[in-house]
């Protein structure tokens, strides 16, 4: 494994999509008219081939940590994840005939 690379976030020059933070990632997708709840989904789909059962009570706990942190980026990504899965998982009752 490869150590972590701290970037500058103070930094303004943006060589590539590396140097951005999610929030600006997600403000340019949607300035292109590109919905990012795509890519959210695909994350949620992940967390569950790892986590199965219990890859809600992983993202809540995340997110609790973020939120602690006071990480607004962090708290955007978990907040968008745990809404994703608990809304699959409280759907996944209902069956309409």
């Amino acid at each position: 494994m490869s150590p972590q690379i701290l970037k500058n976030p103070r930094r303004t020059e943006k060589t590539s999509y590396e140097d951005y933070s999610l929030m600006e990632l997600i403000a340019e997708m949607t300035l292109l008219g590109t919905n990012p709840k795509s890519l959210l989904e695909i994350a949620a789909n992940d967390i569950l081939d790892r986590h199965g059962a219990k890859g809600i009570s992983y993202v809540k706990q995340k997110l609790d940590e973020v939120i602690i942190s006071q990480d607004v980026s962090g708290i955007y990504l978990w907040q968008e994840l745990f809404n994703l899965l608990n809304n699959r998982s409280s759907s996944a009752y209902f069956t309409i005939h």
